[in-house]
């Protein structure tokens, strides 16, 4: 792994502007920057001063009104940034909310399951919420016998709203209606938080569960929201004070380890990875990682250095480490109060400490946030696919088909005049500025024939004597399509369907049969199918050789035959109207039927029938 260190250029703005709404400026400094592809060229930052109040911002959030919202720990205020203003020194860039509970120290703040932003009250304890109008919801106070200290507060995968509480070493959760839960682990099963952990921050997981930083114990921890069963993972190296925790999406989370001076990762599965800071000493320091964000379209881990004047990328693929050092001195961007804003790829930081905000500017590779969309269309009309993409300018654009690039195809959007079947395929784009490329997802164009297709042809059949018969076939081509069956190559009058029944089948119908479809633009004919009629074989009667009266009024039928021949016999009055009396195999021959009761049927003659 190559770590590199670099510098960030500023440019200072006039110390007229000022942040606007309440007309309240804090002792801080807000750093906004867009996010690095891989790490390398030092970015720009501007300054931005204000007057001297010490309202130490700290955690910021991206909101759900698309704004992004931060606490104000010695300020006891919620501010709001207009981050789709446009620019940074615009009208209502800020607008400050004073908490009507007095001196409550707001530390954490997220997005509740409400839509509104929920927030940590450290000194107060409790949660407060305040919608984005800049409306303050009625607080809800934490059950505890004494200050918990709220500190981390996200939204878990299960409605509820999740918070670490620093001096209860606990983990709390709240319904959106107020009712609380505190869970510390189970006994027995899985892992319990000890005393003097310092739950520091905590965020949703990619496996559903919460994770969670144990700043004293140089842990990771983690909690089930269902069973609330807790696991927590020993940090290779001790006394390392985890401080910020987030997920990547996909497997795994990162986190900061402010004195050990490493960012940290670890699997779902509890496997831990490390990794230096270029700048890292050899001893535990009070200078090493705070907070941390992820631009998960870059690839790129972005965190704060306490103490140092710096920030620092880390690339998910290759791990590699940059540092950015500040000019300027004494600030101490604490990136857990961070954020990425998807919407203009800008990262925005607090600075508790400094009389200025920033606007931090580095590279970003384009983003698509749009697609190219399939379809299917008819020879001979116009087509245009369409991609929306994001990302510091200029962008390119080069449209490919089946993976080939099309000359002269370099804008967002491609339009083919006159489409023939020859231009279906999958079309897509690469997007690219000069800091990296994307590339879109396929979209497939289908040019339907205009001339009729068969997709399906009539199949042969054999089918017995007096049965009905269907024949039927598929096609496809510009409508409207027409349709003639033929018999033995002539037309069957009425058969202009797809498909055509024969009911009560004769052997005259035994033949071949085909179908025409027909439009504007042609015709085509199918194959033959072949119909057979089977002709089923006719019983053949058979003489007695023997009829008796037996004692009881039974009658005896004698006849003689073949071991396995199947017979019926009928019985009649009028030797015209014959009804079955009963089917029969015979075994021996000759074989006696005897016909029960008959003394008394009306049945005065019989036949027998040798069976096909």
């Amino acid at each position: 792994m190559n770590n590199q260190k670099t510098s960030i250029s500023f440019k200072t703005c006039p110390a007229a502007i000022r942040c606007r709404g309440l007309g309240l400026a804090f002792l801080a400094t807000l750093l906004v920057f867009t996010s690095l592809m891989r790490a390398g060229a030092a970015p720009e930052v501007n300054i931005f001063p204000f007057p001297v109040i010490a309202s130490l911002p700290q955690s910021i959030t991206l909101g759900p009104d698309g704004n992004l919202w931060l606490t104000q720990f010695s300020g006891n205020r919620i501010a709001r940034i207009q981050a789709n203003a446009s620019s940074v020194q615009g009208p209502g860039f800020i607008t400050e909310f004073v908490i009507p509970t007095a001196d409550t120290r707001p530390y954490g703040i997220t997005t509740g399951p409400d839509g509104n932003l929920w927030f940590t009250e450290a000194h107060a304890n409790r949660i407060g919420r305040i919608t984005t109008n800049g409306v303050f919801l009625p607080e809800f106070l934490i059950p505890t016998a004494t200050n918990s200290n709220p500190a981390g507060i996200t939204k878990g995968s299960d409605g509820r709203v999740w918070f670490t509480q620093l001096t209860y070493n606990a983990l709390g959760a709240v319904t959106a209606s107020g009712v609380f839960s505190q869970y510390r682990g189970i006994t027995g099963n899985g892992n319990v938080i000890a005393t003097n952990s310092l739950l520091y921050n905590i965020t949703p997981g990619p496996d559903g569960n919460l994770w969670f930083v144990e700043g004293a114990k140089a842990k990771i921890g983690s909690i089930n929201p269902t069973n609330h069963v807790v696991h927590e993972y020993t940090l290779p190296t001790a006394g390392s004070v985890p401080f910020d925790i987030v997920s990547d999406s996909k497997n795994s989370l990162w986190f900061t380890e402010y004195a050990g001076q490493r960012i940290g990762s670890i699997t779902t599965n509890g496997v831990i990875s490390e990794f230096k800071l270029p700048s890292a000493t050899s001893v535990l320091s009070t200078n090493g990682p705070y907070g941390i964000t992820i631009d998960t379209n870059n690839g790129v881990i972005w965190f704060s250095e306490y103490n140092s004047n710096s920030v620092g990328s880390v690339d998910i693929s290759t791990h590699l480490v940059t540092e950015y050092h500040l000019p300027a001195t004494n600030y101490f961007p604490t990136l857990s109060y961070l954020v990425l804003n998807p919407k203009d790829s800008h990262v925005w930081i607090t600075e508790p400490t400094g009389n200025t905000y920033y606007h931090f500017f580095v590279q970003q590779k384009p983003a698509i946030t749009k697609q190219p969309q399939g379809k299917t269309v008819n020879p001979g009309t116009n087509v245009t696919f369409t991609v929306t993409a994001t990302g510091p300018a200029p962008l390119h654009y080069q449209w490919l088909l089946n993976g080939t690039n099309i000359g002269s195809a370099t804008q967002s959007s491609f339009v083919i005049t006159n489409v023939q079947t020859t231009n279906g395929g999958n079309y897509s784009v690469k997007v690219s500025n000069n800091f990296g490329s994307v590339t879109s997802s396929s979209a497939s164009l289908t040019v339907n024939s205009l001339v009729p297709v068969l997709l399906s042809e009539p199949l042969s059949q054999t089918v017995d004597l007096g049965t009905n018969v269907s024949f039927s076939a598929t096609a496809a081509g510009a409508a409207p399509l027409t349709y003639q069956w033929l018999f033995n190559g002539t037309n069957i009058g009425g058969a202009t369907q797809s498909s055509f029944v024969i009911t009560n089948v004769q052997t005259n119908n035994a033949g071949n049969y085909s179908i025409v479809v027909t439009n504007a633009f042609g015709s085509i004919t199918s194959s033959n199918a072949l119909l057979n009629v089977i002709i089923p074989p006719i019983a053949v009667p058979v003489l007695f050789s023997k009829i008796q009266r037996l004692p009881g009024g039974d009658t005896g039928l004698t006849l003689s035959g073949q071991a396995g021949d199947k017979y019926e016999v009928d019985g009649s009055t009028n030797l015209a109207n014959w009804l079955l009396i009963t089917n029969f195999t015979i075994s021996t021959t000759p074989y006696q039927v005897i016909i029960k009761g008959s003394s008394n049927s009306p049945s005065l003659f019989y036949r027998a029938r040798l069976l096909p």
